[in-house]
Order: structure tokens, then C-alpha cells, then sequence
């Protein structure tokens, strides 16, 4: 017996087992100079001079930075469910054993970005972004993912704690605010203040459970010892809360610093989201010590109707109130110096709350404007990981693609395309970013070197001097000025 898979049936495996934070992000993009690396590291500026324009946005074309990872025994459980929509758990062949599946997922993906160049004097820039977080890590055991199968996948009558599992989840949108500029010429300086809004949290803490099942009359029992929060209640969350609401408001800052050194090298370092949201009054905490009772546990709505019934039993334990949740903070340092065609970049990322950590080796090769990555990245959760970027780099123009785990990816997308779960090991590895952004507006020039002079027309000193190269102009003043000096000098030998 398969279970299809349904909205309620997802849900349910979320509010059992909800996580801590996934520690994913494009690195890269560090030192990159493109505009979603301002937005991510304030201090990074996105021009060059003379030959950037003013201004530069990705026009509401978002770009895109989704990964999940999954690893455990359920490995292809977790694959059904994903390509081909319904839950089967046949091959997990260990129950009662309780072995853990971690589950990851981040998402970043900026709707709209703008920035523009503000000065000449220390290269100074502002900007603003719109975009959608999410962040989080659930620790499912296998005997989860059975259960929502079939209990006949389970030998015995009565089993303690195999579905113990934590776990967090939390989606918010967030509006940045940023300024860099140069303190001088080796020091630079960036800040990003935003304001978040929360769109869903669930956390979960599953302690203590016990399993019977009455084949006879086809009942099954389960007590449950734990606790829960939850911004959407005890039901399934729905687009409407996708919808900016402002009932959980938040903020977070990025401060960025940056020194290039005498001889080339650049070093960098910032503090990255470091926040917090509340969550509002309708928020829910659950503090269960109950029993869920699901009557004709062989019927294919299996996992529809425990979901009801654990629904039930969360209402019937439900305390509403306001919280508060950190965002999840980060602190990165980065080295780099350019060899002609090639750019090394070493990265090391260090979460400022969890156990999370990151060490990124980053290899540009530049070829005019063309540039490939071929990244070596550890992690201290997911290993080694290898990834490669593609990206066309113009000043007035970029476009980027890559995947920070490449290989794997390549093999999730195959699996995906051809609905065949069987594709690709364990753990299961998908990562994807992708961005693009312009610049308008006039040329960001110093006035010596500029194509026009502002405020010259047609009729001034009556030649039509429009569009006058600028040091064309200095030249004419220049020999003005030495033939007025010419005469006068002789002006004054007369008698």
C-alpha cells in the first residue's frame, strides 16, 4: 500500500520534525563585484570608474539561490516524495533501530535590487533590495516516513521513541538599505540595515514517543511528549501568508570592512545577518504530554488522518502569545589578490550562534569579459563540497550561473527530469543560484577625463562647444590663460 502524497501529509513531516539553520550560501560570488554581492557584503563596491554608469538594477528579474540536502537512510523515501508525489518507504529496512535523516533547505533570492553611484570623492554608493528567506534543518527519523507509508512496515506491536525528531523552519521577506564608501585609499567601509517581515515559523521538539499497533481492530496509538511554536496555528499554512502582513516585524544590520593592502592584497571581513523577528500575538506554543489515536490505520488516507488527529491534539494543548527568533548570523573573513588573468579568493564562514561553519577556496579565471569558477568548498555539516560558476562581466552589465555543488546537482536535475528517484547516491545534493543586473545612466567620470561638460551649451563663448572633450577643455583655458600673461608681460615692457 503507497501513500499518495498530499499538502496536509508534507505539513504533518514539517510539524514532527522542524530544525535548526542550514548553513548554504554562494560563495562564489564573494569579491565578485556584482550587484548581488553589494547587497550580500555592503563593502563591496559594484563600479569602475570611467567606465560604469550611474545606476544599476536587475530590473524585478530576480536572482535566484536555492539548495536543499538531504542524508539518511531515507534518502529515497525523501526522492519519491519529491519527483513523483507520494510517499514509499519500502527499502528502509531498519526499523526500530531510529536512525536520523537530516534534511536542509536555504533559499535567498532578491526580487529587486538598485543602487546608485552617489560620489566621486570617496566612491560611495547606495542602494535597495527586496528579498525572500528561508532557512532550515529538520532531523526526520526513518520510522517517520514509514508511518506515513504503511504500518504494516512494522513488525512489532509497541515501539519506544522512534519518531523522536527536532527540528526549525523559519521564511521571511526583507527590505536592505545599504551605503559603502571609501575611508581612504586602502580603507573602505559598508552597512546594510533592513527590515524584515515573517511570513512562517514552526519549531518542533519531539522527546518522548511510544507506538501500539492493534492489527486486530486496524488501530494505531501513539503518545507524545514535546513542544512546538508555530506563527500559523494548529492548520496547514496557506499562500495568504505569503502576504506581507507587518504582523512579525524584524530587523537585522551587515556591517562590512575592507583594506587593501601596498601590495595588492585585499583583505575583507563582515558580520552578515544579524537580526531578529517577532513573532505576533496569534503566534502558537505547544506543550504536549497526550495521545493520538488514528482508527482504520490501513486506509490509504493514513497520513491525512493522523495529521488531523495530531492537529487536534496540538489545539487541545495550544497557548497563544508573541516570541522572538534570531536571524541566522554569520561572521566571514575573505583574503584575495588578482594574477593578471587569475583571481584566487580563501573564504572562511562562521555562524555566530550555531555549530555551523564554512571554508571556500574560490578560483576566477578572467578572460575578457568572461569568467570561470572552479570552487573546493568544506562544510562543516555536508563535507567537501566542489562547485563551478559561469559569468559574463562587463562594467555596465553581468550575468551568472553556477551551482556550489555541482556534480550532485546535475544528478538531482536528471532524477527530477526523468521522475527516477534512483538517480544519484546518498546524500542527496542540489544547489542553483543565478542573477543578472544592469547599469543606465550617465558615464561615473572625474571631471578631468569626462566626454561632456555640464552646463555647456551650443551658445556658450559662441562656438558650439557641446560634447567637448574635457581635457580638450583644460588645454584651450590653459593656452588662453598663457597668451593673456604673453600680453600683459609685454603690455608692461612699453614705455
Amino acid at each position: 500500500m503507497r501513500l499518495k502524497m498530499t499538502t496536509k501529509t508534507a505539513t504533518l513531516i514539517s510539524l514532527l520534525c522542524i530544525g535548526q539553520f542550514c548553513y548554504a550560501q554562494d560563495f562564489s560570488l564573494n569579491n565578485s563585484g556584482t550587484l548581488y554581492d553589494s547587497f550580500e557584503n555592503p563593502v563591496q563596491s559594484t563600479s569602475t570608474k570611467d567606465l560604469s554608469r550611474k545606476y544599476a538594477s536587475n530590473f524585478f528579474i530576480p536572482s535566484l539561490s536555492n539548495n536543499v540536502y538531504f542524508d539518511g537512510e531515507a534518502n529515497r523515501s525523501f526522492k519519491t516524495m519529491l519527483f513523483k508525489g507520494k510517499i514509499d518507504s519500502r527499502q528502509i529496512n531498519t526499523i526500530g533501530q531510529v536512525n536520523i535523516n537530516t534534511l536542509q533547505s536555504y533559499s535567498n533570492n532578491y526580487l529587486f535590487m538598485f543602487k546608485m553611484y552617489k560620489s566621486q570623492k570617496r566612491k560611495s554608493e547606495l542602494g535597495i533590495a527586496l528579498q525572500l528567506r528561508h532557512e532550515s534543518t529538520l532531523n526526520i527519523s526513518s520510522e517517520t516516513f514509514a508511518i506515513l507509508d504503511s504500518y504494516s512496515l512494522f513488525d512489532k506491536d509497541t515501539y519506544s521513541n522512534i519518531f523522536n525528531g527536532n527540528g526549525y523552519s523559519q521564511s521571511y521577506s526583507q527590505l536592505g538599505f545599504t551605503y559603502r564608501e571609501n575611508y581612504d585609499k586602502n580603507w573602505a567601509w559598508g552597512a546594510k540595515f533592513s527590515v524584515l517581515n515573517g511570513i512562517i515559523y514552526a519549531q518542533g521538539d519531539l522527546r518522548e514517543n511510544t507506538l501500539s499497533i492493534d492489527r486486530v481492530d486496524n488501530i494505531l496509538t501513539q503518545t507524545v511528549v514535546g513542544t512546538a511554536r508555530s506563527s500559523f496555528g494548529t492548520g496547514v499554512p496557506t499562500a495568504s501568508l505569503l502576504y506581507p502582513t507587518f504582523k512579525n516585524p524584524g530587523l537585522s544590520i551587515n556591517l562590512g570592512l575592507s583594506y587593501t593592502s601596498p601590495d595588492g592584497i585585499y583583505f575583507s571581513g563582515h558580520i552578515k545577518d544579524l537580526g531578529f523577528i517577532k513573532w505576533g500575538k496569534n503566534s502558537t506554543k505547544f506543550d504536549f504530554n497526550d495521545e493520538v489515536k488514528v482508527f482504520k490505520a490501513d486506509a490509504n488516507d493514513l497520513g491525512v488522518r493522523f495529521y488531523d488527529k495530531f492537529s487536534l491534539m496540538l489545539a487541545n494543548n495550544a497557548r497563544l502569545g508573541g516570541f522572538y527568533t534570531p536571524t541566522n548570523a554569520k561572521v566571514e573573513v575573505l583574503a584575495s589578490k588578482t594574477f593578471d588573468f587569475y583571481k584566487p579568493n580563501l573564504i572562511v564562514s562562521k555562524s555566530m550562534f550555531q555549530r555551523d561553519g564554512a571554508i571556500a577556496a574560490i578560483n576566477n579565471f578572467n578572460y575578457g569579459v568572461c569568467n570561470v569558477a572552479l570552487n573546493g568548498i568544506y562544510d562543516l555539516r555536508q563535507g567537501f563540497n566542489f562547485g563551478s560558476q559561469f559569468m559574463v562581466k562587463a562594467p555596465n552589465v553581468e550575468f551568472y550561473i553556477g551551482s556550489e555543488r555541482l556534480f550532485p546537482s546535475l544528478r538531482y536535475a536528471n532524477g527530477f527530469l526523468s521522475s527516477d528517484p534512483g538517480i544519484g547516491g546518498n546524500p542527496t545534493r542540489a544547489d542553483f543560484y543565478m542573477g543578472f543586473s544592469l547599469k543606465f545612466g550617465k558615464l561615473i567620470q572625474n571631471f578631468s577625463n569626462a566626454d561632456e561638460i555640464p552646463g555647456i551649451t551650443d551658445g556658450d563663448q559662441g562656438k558650439g562647444v557641446r560634447n567637448l572633450n574635457a581635457k580638450s577643455w583644460f588645454s584651450f583655458l590653459k593656452k588662453k590663460d598663457k597668451a593673456k600673461k604673453q600680453v600683459d608681460k609685454r603690455r608692461d615692457k612699453k614705455p
